[in-house]
């Protein structure tokens, strides 16, 4: 029985039933989207063009040049003879101003103006016997010789000079005019100073030293010399030199 009840519980399974389809609902169509522009684009260059080596004519330089050299050329020329034309004198001046030349013959109708040598500034003036008689030689008066310097005898003297004690020995000398000098000194016993104003001389001797000092005579007349400085002024260390 229980075999029956257990059966009756178990049912048959059961069928599927259809399920109907839902009605399809048609989709709503999407509307046709603006047509895409095309992106902008930049323009693209000008093809360059190939840089060439066009050929330059060099006349035009030329010309340039030939017309520059002509205008200088043209002006140095005006140039030169209005210079000359400046230079020469005129017809009628010409006429008018006496010959710069000095004629040594005095012409016999007319007198002519003074003439003055340059040279010896010696002035020659016509005269009424001169003017009377035709062709006389006027002769230029002789230049005055210009005094030259004196020659010396000997052209250099040497003078031998010791100084001791205060004193010049010898202190008395004598030289040509223009006559180069030369006058050695021996100091014994201290040191001495030898001075010639005139001549531009002044030189200091060291004890037991033989120096010299050397000058040409070109004044006459008597000079003195001196010890100054190391001798304290004093008057025996003087002397005298001649100059004839």
């Amino acid at each position: 029985m229980d075999q029956q009840q257990n059966s009756q519980n178990i049912q048959a399974p059961a069928t599927p039933t259809a399920v109907p389809n839902p009605p399809v609902v048609p989709s709503p169509t999407p509307p046709n989207p603006p047509p895409s522009s095309p992106p902008p684009q930049n323009p693209s260059p000008a093809p360059l063009e190939p840089i060439t080596n066009k050929p330059t004519s060099n006349l035009s330089k030329y010309i340039k040049i030939f017309s520059i050299v002509t205008i200088y050329i043209a002006a140095a020329v005006l140039s030169y003879f209005f210079y000359t034309n400046q230079r020469q004198p005129k017809t009628g001046s010409r006429a008018a101003t006496p010959s710069p030349t000095i004629s040594l013959f005095l012409p016999t109708a007319t007198a002519t103006p003074t003439q003055t040598f340059a040279s010896t500034s010696a002035t020659l003036t016509p005269t009424a016997s001169s003017a009377s008689s035709f062709g006389k030689l006027v002769t230029p008066p002789t230049p005055t010789p210009k005094p030259t310097a004196k020659i010396p005898s000997t052209p250099r003297q040497t003078i031998e000079i010791t100084a001791a004690a205060n004193t010049f020995t010898p202190n008395q000398l004598s030289a040509e005019l223009n006559q180069i000098v030369t006058i050695i000194i021996t100091a014994s016993d201290k040191d001495y100073d030898f001075t010639i104003p005139v001549f531009g001389i002044s030189k200091t001797f060291p004890k037991g030293t033989r120096s010299f000092v050397e000058f040409q005579a070109t004044s006459e007349g008597v000079f003195y010399f001196s010890c100054q400085t190391t001798c304290g002024n004093n008057p025996s260390a003087t002397g005298t030199l001649t100059v004839k």
